[in-house]
């Protein structure tokens, strides 16, 4: 039984995907769905296109000889066709776009920003609109700016004594340690309570000498500035003063 069941329902699941399958009478196995059909003039019954195509393609100027040498296979691809006519030629001012590119990426490794670079092009497009300046040098329009490094790099060591100093076998002496340090000064048998009340005094110290200086700004303010007259009568005081003595 439920062999029969799966069976019927297989059934009815190609009954259902085949009841929108009609046979299509011009798709026989004998027919080459891959092949291209030539177009003949006996199938262009109106004699000529409604309109007409044409368009444009730009190359550097090192491939001029490569067109050159391939351009007689080209026109003689064409003629079959019925290609009117086919011209090349580089523009005026026309630059190489891969040499400007490849310009722009060799700065950028080099850590030079491409904005100068940008705008030298940017002005070399505005020339190229005044048919005036098409045989003239652009070189006083374009920017020019100082190669400098911001950077700070290491500065190398300038020796400044030149003198010639004893030979010495032995190297150096270490640095010294907190520990020596503390030995030398005599602070390395102290004890801690010894130790925070030597820096404690040490402190009060230091904020005896900062409120002293504070005391004398503030002092500063209230002493009365000198008159003009008050100098030159001092001077005198202190003249005469020289005199008797």
């Amino acid at each position: 039984m439920p062999s029969t069941a799966v069976r019927s329902q297989s059934l009815d699941e190609v009954l259902i995907y085949n009841r929108h399958k009609k046979d299509k009478p011009w798709d026989t196995d004998d027919i080459d769905k891959w092949k291209i059909e030539p177009f003949k003039p006996s199938d262009n019954a109106g004699g000529h296109f409604a309109e007409e195509s044409s368009f444009a393609t730009l190359f550097p100027k090192y491939r001029e000889v490569y067109l050159k040498e391939s351009w007689p296979l080209v026109t003689k691809l064409l003629k079959d066709i019925g290609i009117a006519s086919a011209t090349t030629h580089p523009g005026a001012q026309w630059n190489d776009p891969e040499s400007a590119v490849r310009r722009v990426v060799e700065d950028c490794m080099a850590n030079i920003h491409p904005i100068y670079q940008i705008k030298e092009l940017m002005v070399k497009r505005e020339l190229a609109k005044d048919p005036e300046l098409a045989h003239e040098s652009w070189d006083r329009f374009l920017p020019n700016y100082k190669k400098r490094s911001l950077s700070r790099r290491r500065v190398p060591f300038k020796v400044t004594d030149k003198a010639k100093k004893a030979y010495t076998p032995f190297p150096p002496a270490p640095e010294q340690s907190k520990v020596d340090k503390q030995l030398e000064a005599g602070e390395y048998h102290i004890g801690r309570e010894a130790k925070k009340r030597i820096a404690q005094e040490e402190r009060i110290e230091k904020q005896k000498v900062k409120k002293e200086e504070k005391k004398r700004e503030r002092e500063r303010d209230f002493v009365a500035p000198d008159e003009p007259g008050t100098t030159e009568r001092k001077k005198k005081k202190q003249k005469t003063k020289a005199t008797e003595d």
